[in-house]
């Protein structure tokens, strides 16, 4: 059988966060379904839709036998861009001269010094877009610290503690004989 791959594109003019499911590919629609309801009952819940309604297609077997391909007709993580890195540094040093032999040098750095919050790239698996369940494709809500997603104990980060989520400020002095 075929894999999940990338999706199959449907109404490009459909709201981003809606996915359908092939059912039948010997349908003529592939037997269209709405995702979340069918996903969320086990496949149970069949509500047809058509291709114009949905903007993706979940790339499954019968989706793969309908369309000729199982690779989906889109390419790499479309349309999900994350945002821009809006991020200054600033360093600032002074040495000042306490003896003839002995100098101090004191100094500052900051990083994200305006704190600006940077999300991380949106969550490119079409197959959790489940809302009824959290679902987080196409959003960063789930990495609000843009370091690691999710941590190794099954956790989220925490944007406090990591990434680019927070402002680094780092005080410092030296002497120097």
């Amino acid at each position: 059988g075929f894999s999940t791959c990338r999706p199959f594109l449907g109404g490009a003019s459909a709201p981003v966060d809606t996915v359908g499911i092939c059912t039948n590919a010997a349908a003529t629609d592939c037997g269209l379904v709405e995702f979340y309801a069918f996903a969320g009952s086990n496949g149970a819940t069949k509500n047809p839709v058509s291709s114009s309604a949905v903007h993706w297609i979940y790339d499954n077997n019968a989706a793969g036998t309908f369309f000729g391909t199982p690779y989906g007709n889109v390419g790499r993580n479309p349309g999900l861009r994350g945002q821009a890195v809006s991020s200054v540094d600033f360093s600032m040093f002074k040495t000042t001269k306490v003896t003839e032999r002995l100098s101090l040098r004191l100094e500052a750095q900051v990083y994200n010094l305006f704190n600006h919050m940077f999300l991380g790239v949106p969550d490119p698996i079409v197959a959790d877009l489940n809302l009824a369940n959290n679902g987080s494709f196409g959003n960063n809500f789930f990495n609000s610290s843009g370091g690691r997603n999710p941590n190794g104990s099954g956790g989220y980060t925490n944007a406090t503690l990591n990434g680019l989520g927070r402002r680094r400020l780092i005080l410092g002095g030296k002497i120097t004989f």
